[in-house]
């Protein structure tokens, strides 16, 4: 299937890889700096260059094969799929020695990329900063900033004082019952049509309930159109309107 979508698909891949879309930067520098990444934490890969020689016929395949993904944009994940392929033709340029050599030295290079993934700093922070925000404030809503509210929620297991969404909160406050509203018309420019066809749909309200004693919370330390209350160690608490 990714082989059918490249060539389905292959005019819009290139204009999107190289950035001539409107839409994306120079997307494949992305992808390239991901290649770089993928072979940093695999120390003994540069000794592909030595299929060109001995195998000419895989170090092509590989090579056709590192274009066609690097063009796919999106689907580094399939690198896992040649992963196998590359060990299998090394299998004769590396020695155990040198594979257990190539385990330990990606090992500790993965993890000096992805440490801070595996830091709950920032978590710890949030969780104590929340709870202090609770006890000083003693509010029945906390509204949380701007797509934050499964973050904040994460946290918070009692049932009061209640996680609310920052869009139906600024609805309550505008006094609005329809969140989002999408329509799409079909229409021919090159045949007139008798009648043009209209979809509409959109997110309304579960009701129209208002906040009352509400305070907003958030990690945005500049959120527009709120008065700044205080700032904690990671969140921040803005006065509600």
């Amino acid at each position: 299937m990714p082989f059918y979508s490249l060539i389905r698909f292959f005019g819009a891949n290139m204009v999107f890889s190289l950035g001539l879309s409107g839409y994306s930067n120079f997307q494949i520098l992305k992808n390239l700096e991901w290649i770089v990444v993928f072979f940093t934490i695999s120390p003994f890969l540069f000794k592909l260059y030595k299929l060109s020689v001995n195998n000419k016929q895989d170090f092509a395949f590989l090579g056709i094969s590192f274009a066609i993904l690097l063009l796919r944009t999106g689907t580094l994940k399939y690198f896992l799929i040649i992963a196998p392929i590359m060990l299998i033709c090394l299998s004769a340029e590396l020695s155990n020695k040198k594979v257990k050599w190539h385990c330990i030295m990606g090992l500790f290079l993965m993890l000096f990329f992805t440490w801070n993934y595996f830091t709950f700093e920032q978590d710890s922070l949030a969780r104590f900063d929340l709870n202090k925000i609770i006890d000083e404030t003693h509010a029945n809503y906390i509204v949380s900033g701007p797509f934050e509210a499964d973050y904040l929620s994460t946290f918070l297991w009692a049932p009061s004082p209640k996680i609310i969404w920052f869009e139906d909160y600024q609805a309550s406050l505008q006094n609005k019952t329809a969140i989002r509203k999408y329509t799409f018309e079909f229409n021919s420019d090159k045949i007139r049509l008798r009648d043009k066809l209209v979809v509409s749909g959109g997110f309304e309200r579960i009701d129209n309930r208002t906040y009352e004693n509400a305070i907003i919370v958030s990690r945005n330390k500049n959120l527009a159109n709120f008065n700044l209350n205080k700032c904690y160690e990671y969140l921040c608490v803005y006065d509600g309107l």
